[in-house]
């Protein structure tokens, strides 16, 4: 519960304590559940029938290596964590099989 002082401002170590919590950002149960799916059956004989090799979820496995450091990281390490993950290159397809659109470009 967050309580201003009598001026109307919030102290600085208030503000702090009443910020929002980076590591709350990830949840790894979903890094967990997509780990899952990427190893169920449906999931590797799609993979099989598409490239002629079984998927080996790389990419899920090292979403939960992430997740899990995040968690344990302090809140500062926590907060440069994701600015670094939103500094990542776009998508490959970017340019080549659609165009990025401007926040607030509906595009009609």
């Amino acid at each position: 519960f967050f309580l201003k002082p009598p001026g109307g401002r919030a102290s600085t170590q208030q503000a702090a304590m009443a910020a929002p919590d980076p590591r709350s950002a990830v949840s790894c149960i979903d890094c967990v559940n997509a780990i899952f799916y990427c190893m169920s059956p449906r999931n590797q004989f799609k993979a099989y029938y598409r490239e002629a090799k079984f998927d080996k979820c790389k990419q899920q496995f090292a979403d939960l290596r992430f997740c899990a450091k995040l968690k344990t990281a302090d809140k500062a390490t926590a907060l440069s964590m994701l600015k670094e993950l939103a500094k990542e290159e776009p998508s490959p397809t970017l340019g080549s099989i659609w165009e990025e659109r401007k926040a607030g470009d509906p595009g009609f």
